[in-house]
Order: C-alpha cells, then structure tokens, then sequence
C-alpha cells in the first residue's frame, strides 16, 4: 500500500514540474511580446536568440545605459561588464553615478573580466571600447568563455558613413568605432565552426554562432577599406533583415 501511494506522489510531482515548466516557457514567450520591450532591435534580436535557442546566460560587455538594453534582457542569469566611473561619458554627477551601479556586476575592464572568468556562458553582447585591437580580443575572449551552441553578437559592425567609422575620431556626430574591421575578419574566415550572419538594423548588428568547440585565433589584417567593405559586405556575409531572424533560429 505504502509503495504505491509513493508510486503516485512521485508522479504527481513529476506532473507538477512539468506543469511549473510549460508555464515558465509561455510566461516567458508572452513576455518578450509585451508592448515596448522590442523598440530598440539589439533588445529584441538578443531577446529572440535567448528565447528561441533557449539560453540561461547572459553577458553584456559595455553597460553604458543599462536602460537602453541591459534592464529589458529576458534571461535567467544576467551579468555586465564595465570600467566606468563618475564623470565618464555617461556619468555627470554623483547621484546618477549611483543610480547606475546596481546594474553593474562586474565593475572592470573586459579583459580583467575574462583573466578572472572561469565559466561559461550561453550569450555575450560586445557593445564596449569601439575600437578593433580591443574587439578582437573581446570576440576571442567570448567565443572561448560561450558554450557550444551559444552566441556572440557585436554590435555597429556596419556604421552608416565613413565618418562613423573613423578612427581617430573625426566626427562630433555619430561615431561607432572600427569593430567592423573585428567583425569581418571572423565573418571572411568562412570558418565551419561558426555560423556568421549580419543583421541590419541600427549599425549592423553582427551575430556569431559557436556550432563546436574550438580555438579561435584573430585572422591578420589584409587591409581592406571601409567603401571595399560596405560595397562588398553581402558577398562576405549574409545580411539578413531583423524580420529574418526567426528562419535562422529555427
């Protein structure tokens, strides 16, 4: 008797878990259509991959606003890198200094953060020093720290005029650095590890897809130039449409 009313308890918390599982997924799904979550594309492409792929951790590399991206990130486990401090670019004063650091959970540079970093992760979003010599490491040091089957995205790998672009600085407009040059030396390598695609929305949104486990070396520059690369960036990669991002994910 005892035996299978333990038989029918075991399975009656099977059920529930079950349930509580079903539940969660929906509640999650409905979530991320919920009005206003998906008005800046980066939110809504990272919120997609995490969704449909079904991933746990999430790693945000240059905080900058956590507002902007980082509070509306649907997932389990979420952790930001950055060094910034009062009167740095965003940073005016003392209060708003303070209004910022709770969303920061690793006040450092990226590179002291993967020196440290001894785990892995199932999303990164390099969003941080716009420069190439820094990204390359970033792209590196991520696809090392992803787990098979996670993703890298980089964001403006796709700046919309050269003076976007340019470095040093010569704009007092828009300026996203040269991370493209970082992006593309990944995306020519053709590299059957990797599945390598470019979103374009806002500056280009460069997604890097870990299929396996492997050691990923920055390719040599070969000096190609910002026209080269805008006129012949759809023969390089594929450059797909936010509204595509589904069909990729399948």
């Amino acid at each position: 008797m005892l035996k299978k009313i333990a038989s029918v308890l075991i399975l009656v918390i099977v059920g529930l878990c079950l349930l509580y599982g079903c539940f969660a997924f929906v509640q999650k799904k409905q979530l991320q259509k919920a009005e206003g979550l998906y008005q800046i594309p980066r939110t809504e492409l990272l919120n997609k991959i995490i969704a449909e792929k079904n991933l746990h951790s999430y790693v945000e590399i240059g905080l900058s606003n956590p507002y902007a991206n980082y509070t509306n990130i649907i997932a389990e486990q979420k952790y930001s890198v950055d060094p910034f401090v009062v009167n740095g670019f965003d940073f005016s004063d003392e209060e708003s200094f303070q209004k910022w650091l709770p969303y920061c959970t690793h006040r450092m540079t990226s590179d002291e953060f993967f020196a440290q970093n001894h785990d892995k992760y199932d999303i990164f979003f390099i969003d941080g020093l716009h420069e190439e010599s820094q990204c390359d490491r970033d792209i590196q040091n991520a696809l090392s720290a992803v787990n098979e089957g996670g993703y890298v995205v980089v964001r403006d790998v796709l700046p919309r005029t050269e003076a976007q672009q340019s470095f040093p600085k010569k704009t007092n407009g828009i300026w996203v650095g040269n991370v493209w040059k970082s992006f593309y030396k990944i995306a020519k390598m053709n590299n059957p590890n990797l599945e390598v695609y470019l979103v374009n929305k806002e500056r280009g949104l460069g997604v890097i897809h870990k299929l396996k486990n492997f050691n990923y070396v920055v390719p040599k520059k070969d000096g190609i130039t910002y026209k080269d690369y805008v006129e012949n960036i759809d023969k390089i990669v594929e450059v797909i449409d936010l509204k595509d991002v589904d069909k990729k994910l399948k």
